[in-house]
């Protein structure tokens, strides 16, 4: 039996006027009049009603304050001005028959740099060297002359600097 059982079971067994005739009670009281609020259907209907009602009122009231407020539109910045529009540079005329007077003249001049003897190349793609002036080199080592190991491949190897860039292979190939 569950507690809403057990209280209607509660006041069915109180007696309708227990009161003397012309104290308290009239004798016409309801029986909903002794139950929990929450088992009155004549209060959760009026309760309903009122809730409905009240939504009602206040969604026609939306519907007509439905003015839109004024606005004041603006740029949040100034236009900018389109750049200056820069002038093209002055045309050169070239003129193929007249000397060239503002050149210098230009001398390649064969620097000698280090001498390399490449002696032997173990190419595996994974890890590849040479030996160079006997010595065992792998890709980015440096060599003399300021040179660094370049790439390795099964015929040659490239050594690189900030000036030159040689390429060495063995002879007979």
């Amino acid at each position: 039996m569950n507690k809403h059982d057990q209280a209607d079971q509660e006041t069915a067994r109180i007696p309708a006027d227990t009161s003397p005739p012309g104290e308290g009670t009239t004798g016409g009281e309801s029986p909903s009049a002794h139950r929990p609020w929450y088992r009155n259907a004549e209060l959760l209907y009026g309760g309903a009603t009122v809730l409905g009602v009240l939504a009602v009122f206040f969604w026609v009231v939306g519907r007509l304050n439905n003015n839109p407020l004024p606005v004041d539109a603006r740029p949040l910045t100034p236009p900018v001005a389109p750049p200056p529009a820069v002038a093209p540079p002055p045309s050169i005329i070239e003129h193929p028959d007249e000397p060239d007077t503002n050149s210098y003249p230009v001398m390649a001049v064969a620097v000698p740099g280090p001498q390399f003897k490449l002696q032997g190349i173990f190419y595996h793609p994974q890890n590849p060297s040479v030996i160079l002036d006997g010595r065992t080199v792998f890709p980015g080592d440096r060599v003399a002359g300021g040179f660094r190991v370049g790439i390795i491949t099964s015929t040659n190897v490239t050594l690189v600097s900030p000036t030159a860039t040689n390429v060495l292979s063995l002879s007979g190939r």
